[in-house]
């Protein structure tokens, strides 16, 4: 929805058109973010990072930033997503095993005792770091990738344009930066998730001797 509306503009009133309209994009995104901050009743800090990226952008392109500035802001979330994912692992309590209990994808339990009865529990351990360890190059990859898209998307607009011109201009950048994150990024991303889970499969059934049907949960 808020492509789509960013792809509108032209269709607000007035002169304040183009921030009209990303008022009315932004609306999505931040509703959603309280809404499921309300919900949990708990901190989500997944939430609370979106909806501080989508305040930002909001600012960004009220001010009229540089594309430089929403390239450094692109590349920022997913970064400290990285490190905050990668601390973990130094904390020896990875945030990936607990992403996968969460999910109900595996049977813990399962696994939990058999690596016990086999007394593997620390490469098991050694497993999820890997993995965690793993998701956390992920959205450094992302990071990448969000800057160097950014920065190909967010090009100079004239100064000879109009104030509205500029603003519909950024508002189009936005929407495309938002659609093409979602195509160019996402995919990639969600086939070096796969990655790392098939080789977290691997590394259990290696430790446990389980079968991948025993580990993982039956829908």
């Amino acid at each position: 929805m808020p492509v789509v509306i960013l792809n509108k503009t032209a269709l607000f009133p007035g002169e304040n058109k183009a921030l009209w309209a990303l008022g009315a994009a932004l609306i999505f995104p931040i509703s959603y973010g309280l809404w499921d901050l309300i919900k949990n009743s708990k901190t989500n800090y997944f939430s609370i990072l979106g909806l501080v990226n989508t305040l930002i952008t909001g600012t960004f392109a009220i001010f009229e930033f540089a594309g430089f500035w929403f390239a450094v802001k692109e590349a920022a979330m997913p970064a400290i997503l990285g490190i905050g994912v990668y601390l973990t692992s130094i904390k020896q309590a990875p945030f990936f095993k607990n992403f996968i209990s969460m999910s109900g994808l595996l049977k813990m339990s399962v696994i939990d005792d058999k690596a016990k009865e086999l007394g593997t529990e620390s490469l098991v351990h050694k497993s999820f770091i890997s993995a965690n360890n793993l998701f956390a190059v992920s959205f450094f990859l992302s990071a990448f990738l969000n800057f160097v898209l950014a920065m190909y998307i967010f090009v100079p607009i004239s100064e000879t344009a109009s104030k509205v011109e500029k603003a519909t201009a950024l508002n189009g950048q936005i929407s495309q930066m938002t659609w093409m994150g979602m195509a160019a990024i996402g995919l990639p991303m969600m086939v070096f998730l796969a990655a790392t889970l098939f080789k977290l499969f691997k590394d259990l059934q290696k430790h446990t001797g389980l079968e991948q049907e025993e580990m993982l949960q039956q829908t």
